[in-house]
């Protein structure tokens, strides 16, 4: 007699998709380089914006994010493009090649808002938007609007396909700018702000960081150099190079965090006479990929390091290098 067969407890489950490798994603992200349509420099704005927020929102264990807001890519944006709206010899730098010459519409945008809240070329964003917040908000607005209508729908196609290698989002091309608007006045409504990266994509971002980051920044400056008929190894530097924020304002409070001590050697800080603590980032260690820099979480080097709060990109004091 045959035994009975055994019931099927439902239907089985699919495995979830496995990450995809780093360099497959790098080639995927090339290819976008090479192959994406775009009229403006978006692409490359909205690529470097994911992988900033990939490193500066990791978890305490290290862990890369899957989950962004187009509210935290708005802001990565406007710090993207702050330095590029400073005029290059007597005017701004065109970033779009559509039709009858204009700018792009969200550096335009911020070209205003420096017109109105920086004193010149060399106020730092913060600066600005201390001396004008009521306006900046209005400034993300319309920069996470733009976003939503156009870049992030389509930056995924190369050619005439389109394949989410990296994010996923729930509206399209057709979305309607009142229900955004509703969302962004904090009345509810259908819109749904996150972007959902694909398992993997945020470790892998974090990991291709070094590789990916000098030639986004290449092409970039390329698409710019062509756009305004100029050299771009000139403008590479001007577009990207470290803007140097001065720090006198946050010296002294983070001396008092710090309990008067520097962060490497826990010697006081007050007893080398005559030398200024410097103030500089640090990069926490499960982030910095080999660099010799120290998550302020860790645990103390050989010789004991004082140990202080934990956080994805912190700013620390420490002495002064001997002349």
């Amino acid at each position: 007699m045959t035994p009975p067969r055994p019931r099927r407890q439902g239907c089985p489950v699919a495995p979830p998709p496995r990450p995809p490798p780093p360099l497959a994603l790098a080639e995927r992200i090339l290819e976008l380089l090479d192959q994406g349509r775009f009229t403006a420099t978006y692409k490359y704005a909205v690529l470097l914006a994911l992988l900033d927020l990939c490193l500066e929102n990791a978890a305490r264990d290290g862990a890369a994010p899957d989950l962004l807001t187009t509210r935290q890519l708005a802001v990565k944006i406007v710090e993207l493009y702050w330095p590029h709206t400073r005029p290059w010899a007597t005017r701004a730098l065109r970033q779009s090649s559509g039709p009858g010459g204009g700018q792009a519409e969200i550096v335009a945008e911020i070209e205003k808002f420096r017109a109105a809240a920086a004193s010149d070329g060399s106020t730092p964003l913060a600066e600005a938007v201390a001396r004008a917040p009521a306006r900046y908000r209005r400034l993300l607005d319309f920069v996470e609007w733009k976003l939503i209508e156009m870049p992030l729908p389509r930056l995924q196609t190369i050619g005439d396909e389109s394949v989410t290698f990296l994010y996923a989002i729930n509206w399209t091309q057709s979305v309607r700018q009142p229900d955004v608007g509703r969302y962004q006045r904090g009345e509810g409504g259908p819109f749904d702000n996150r972007i959902h990266l694909r398992a993997g994509v945020g470790e892998a971002l974090v990991r291709l960081n070094h590789l990916l980051r000098p030639l986004i920044h290449h092409q970039w400056a390329v698409k710019v150099a062509t756009l305004n008929r100029l050299d771009e190894y000139q403008l590479e530097r001007f577009l990207f190079g470290a803007e140097r924020v001065p720090l006198e304002r946050v010296r002294g409070p983070i001396i008092e965090l710090q309990e008067g001590r520097c962060f490497y050697c826990a010697e006081r800080l007050a007893s080398r006479a005559g030398q200024t603590p410097d103030v500089d980032h640090l990069i926490p260690w499960s982030r910095s990929r080999g660099h010799q820099r120290r998550d302020a979480g860790d645990e103390p080097r050989a010789g004991g390091l004082p140990r202080a709060p934990a956080g994805p990109l912190s700013r620390r004091v420490w002495h002064a290098p001997a002349p």
